[in-house]
C-alpha cells in the first residue's frame, strides 16, 4: 500500500509544473532574460554617449597613431590634437603649470588618459577640483592630466582620444562626466 502512495505522489509531483526542477529552469531562464542586456552592454564596450554630454561633446577625426621621433613638429587637424602622429614617450598625471608639447600629449590619449587644457585665469578653485581629478585618476592606462593652454578661447577643453569638450566656464558635472565617459578608452589598451 505504501509503494502505490508513493507511486501515486511521484506521478502527481511529475506531473506538476511547480516542482523543484522546473523552477530552477524557469528561474534560470528570467535570470538570463535580465542578464543578457547588462552582459552585452559590459562585453561590446557599451560605447554610448551620455545624454548629459551629447551636445557639448565633438567627434573628431582619426588622424592616426604613429610614432615621431621626440622633437619632430606634427601639425594637426584639430587644436588641440585628439588623436594623430606623437611621441613615443607619455607625461606623467600631474597637474602641469608650464605649457606641455602636443606630441607627447597625444601619446597620452592613445593610452586611454583625458586632457584638461585650462586657460591661465582659471581660478584656483576649479584648479583644485582639477586637480584632485589628476591625483585620483593616475593609472598607466586610464589617467587625467591637466595643463596650460594660454592661447585657448576657452576656459577649459578636454580631450580623449577623438573627442573634445569646450567649456566657457568650469562645469563640473560635464567635466565629471567626460573624464568617466572616455577615461581608460584609448585605443592602444582600453581598459573600460
Amino acid at each position: 500500500m505504501s509503494t502505490s502512495r508513493q507511486r501515486s505522489r511521484s506521478k502527481k509531483e511529475e506531473q506538476s509544473w511547480l516542482n523543484g526542477r522546473t523552477l530552477w529552469a524557469v528561474g534560470g531562464v528570467l535570470a538570463l532574460i535580465i542578464a543578457a542586456p547588462l552582459l552585452w552592454g559590459w562585453m561590446s564596450g557599451d560605447d554610448e554617449m551620455p545624454a548629459v554630454l551629447e551636445d557639448v561633446v565633438q567627434e573628431m577625426p582619426d588622424e592616426g597613431r604613429d610614432h615621431v621621433a621626440q622633437g619632430t613638429e606634427v601639425d594637426y587637424d584639430s587644436d588641440p590634437p585628439t588623436s594623430g602622429p606623437h611621441y613615443p614617450s607619455v607625461a606623467p598625471p600631474d597637474l602641469y603649470r608650464e605649457v606641455v608639447p602636443d606630441e607627447m600629449l597625444v601619446h597620452n590619449l592613445e593610452h586611454g588618459h583625458v586632457i584638461v587644457y585650462y586657460h591661465p585665469s582659471l581660478s584656483d578653485e576649479s584648479a583644485r577640483k582639477i586637480s584632485e581629478l589628476t591625483s585620483e585618476y593616475d593609472g598607466q592606462w586610464d589617467a587625467v592630466l591637466a595643463v596650460p593652454r594660454p592661447e585657448m578661447e576657452y576656459e577649459l577643453t578636454l580631450t580623449a582620444w577623438n573627442v573634445k569638450m569646450e567649456l566657457e566656464e568650469f562645469d563640473e558635472e560635464l567635466i565629471d562626466a567626460f573624464v568617466d565617459a572616455f577615461r581608460g578608452k584609448g585605443p592602444e589598451n582600453p581598459v573600460r
